[in-house]
């Protein structure tokens, strides 16, 4: 069939007009994405890092590690029942709680009630940095073993409060101290905080950014 000028200006006319369409739906879409961005932008400035998701999975990591069993976890044997073979330490901040827990195996994991973690487990090397971080505040916590007491709950500090707790075979023991009396080199369990915040620093070092 021929086309004559008045078709092609028809169809012309046609393919502009869909076109148009096209571009007006494009233009809606892409204003709509950058309005849910901003209102997502916005709640996270909100409530930073504060969800109740993320709140309760950073309780749920916590509360694993004060059920763990060293047997089936896989740790090295242990001299007598209340030799310690994992430690935790909670430090209180203005913005949640810092955990970082050392297995006597160089595993260990660091994560914060506020936001994302880091995890690592031991390389058995004597260069693993994080490995021997770990080993030496299980190492640490066994020299507090004096001023602990058993205990069956796990609270969590404030801002300025350290809590310990050493995972025995016999159960879970915990001392606590303030921050400020921590960094005195005197108090019963500096060595203890000073292993933990240099385990914490040794994990800041290879926690992705």
């Amino acid at each position: 069939r021929v086309k004559t000028p008045n078709m092609r200006i028809f169809v012309t006319r046609r393919l502009n007009g869909d076109s148009m369409k096209k571009m007006r739906i494009l233009g809606v879409l892409t204003l709509l994405g950058l309005c849910i961005g901003h209102i997502l932008r916005a709640q996270d400035r909100k409530h930073p890092a504060t969800s109740e998701s993320m709140y309760n999975g950073y309780l749920a990591v916590r509360n694993l590690a004060f059920q763990t069993d060293r047997k089936k976890a896989g740790l090295p044997p242990v001299s007598n029942a209340n030799e310690p073979w994992g430690a935790i330490m909670d430090r209180g901040t203005d913005k949640g709680t810092v955990t970082v827990i050392a297995f006597s195996d160089g595993s260990s994991r660091m994560f914060r009630s506020s936001g994302p973690g880091f995890r690592r487990q031991g390389s058995g090397l004597s260069g693993d940095m994080i490995g021997n971080a770990a080993k030496e505040m299980v190492a640490a916590a066994a020299k507090c073993l004096s001023q602990t007491h058993a205990t069956t709950s796990y609270p969590l500090p404030t801002k300025g409060e350290v809590f310990f707790y050493l995972l025995t075979d016999n159960g879970v023991l915990t001392a606590s101290a303030s921050e400020s009396d921590l960094k005195s080199k005197h108090h019963p369990q500096s060595k203890l905080w000073r292993a933990g915040q240099n385990l914490i620093g040794q994990c800041r070092l290879e926690e992705p950014s």
